[in-house]
């Protein structure tokens, strides 16, 4: 049996050099077992305060050597424990244990043949590759949980881990978090409500700012990013400025304009259609499957600019979009009815008739990308 792990490791938090793969033994002796990890958890200090309390010393002040400790202490019952991001890989020895987190924000992928198995955070790792299509990727223009677009490989879906025995050639994959289902009691007053919703956005991003490296952001100037950078204290930040659309898309004037008050550096990227098309290879390559976003481009160039200024961590308010409505469609998606003639639903018109009619009708329109 021949095992092999490997990876790179971004150095955010601990930045003295350190052996890859980390090693460690269990506490109370054994084979050795080794970690390969991407991602970050938050939390990695109350869990090795709460390790060492159990008698585990630790050699590096990293989350990764925290995860596999936690792993060899509990076992797949650790992953309720890990409030962050991540995907990595633990072979204790007899078999392999990889694991995902609740949402999926790390990639991990695998292929099973035969008695192969070989797994890694990104598809161009694996050897001979063969695209195939793929129904629901035509249909909703991404691929869900275990999809992808090649042959034999599959994504570990969110909230999953699997289980890999090579003696007995057996694969167990299991969910260990899921959506719940019912939330308990309703709030009912809107004070509270609010307040319980900052105490929390406080403390997602006061977590994220766990770095030994500076950290930026991505500002837009629009309610989600301006929130984050208030509350992370950001001292520079970036945004992107088409110089093509300033007449009909000025974001630069909104993001300059909070970063004046906030006394925040703000840098401007602005991307060209040169660019674009030196750009667009490299776009496909560290996308590996096609997206129906066209912000992949100014987020690339976001990154290009943020990275050359000497930053590895940045936050953003990418995904928030339904938290806070912040367009003018999500306003106009929560209103009775709309009248056809007003101007400023015009460019939205099409949208919002596919919410019309019986929830059943708009939940058939709108699963339809086509």
């Amino acid at each position: 049996l021949t095992v092999t792990l490997a990876q790179v490791r971004l150095n955010i938090v601990d930045r003295h050099d350190i052996d890859l793969p980390v090693r460690v033994v269990p506490r109370g002796g054994g084979s050795t077992a080794t970690i390969v990890f991407n991602g970050e958890v938050y939390n990695w200090v109350e869990l090795r305060t709460e390790l060492e309390a159990l008698g585990w010393a630790f050699k590096t002040k990293t989350d990764t050597e925290v995860v596999l400790a936690a792993y060899l202490e509990w076992g797949a019952r650790c992953l309720p424990k890990l409030n962050g991001m991540f995907a990595f890989a633990i072979w204790d020895g007899d078999k392999l244990f990889c694991a995902r987190d609740r949402l999926g924000k790390k990639p991990l992928f695998y292929r099973c043949i035969g008695q192969s198995f070989e797994l890694a955070s990104e598809v161009k790792a694996f050897p001979e590759l063969s695209f195939v299509g793929n129904d629901l990727f035509d249909l909703l223009e991404f691929c869900p949980n275990e999809h992808t677009l090649y042959k034999d490989v599959f994504a570990l879906p969110p909230g999953q881990y699997l289980v890999y025995d090579p003696a007995r050639g057996t694969l167990d994959r299991r969910s260990y978090w899921d959506i719940p289902h019912r939330f308990g009691g309703r709030l009912k007053d809107d004070e509270e409500a609010i307040e319980g919703f900052i105490e929390l956005l406080r403390d997602s991003v006061r977590l994220r700012m766990h770095a030994d490296v500076p950290v930026s952001m991505f500002l837009s100037g629009g309610i989600d990013s301006t929130l984050i950078a208030v509350l992370a204290g950001i001292e520079e930040a970036f945004t992107c400025q088409f110089s093509e659309f300033k007449d009909s898309i000025d974001e630069e004037l909104f993001a300059q304009d909070f970063a004046d008050r906030a006394g925040i550096k703000l840098n401007v990227v602005r991307p060209t259609k040169e660019q674009f098309l030196e750009d667009l290879p490299k776009l496909a390559y560290h996308l590996e499957m096609p997206t129906g976003s066209f912000s992949v481009f100014p987020l690339y160039r976001l990154a290009k600019e943020a990275r050359a200024a000497g930053y590895k961590v940045i936050l953003s308010g990418e995904g928030s979009d339904e938290l806070f409505g912040g367009y003018a469609r999500n306003e106009f998606l929560m209103l009775p009815s709309f009248d056809t003639s007003d101007p400023r639903i015009q460019s939205y018109l099409a949208m919002l008739r596919r919410y019309e009619g019986s929830h059943l009708d708009r939940f058939c329109r709108m699963a339809s990308r086509s």
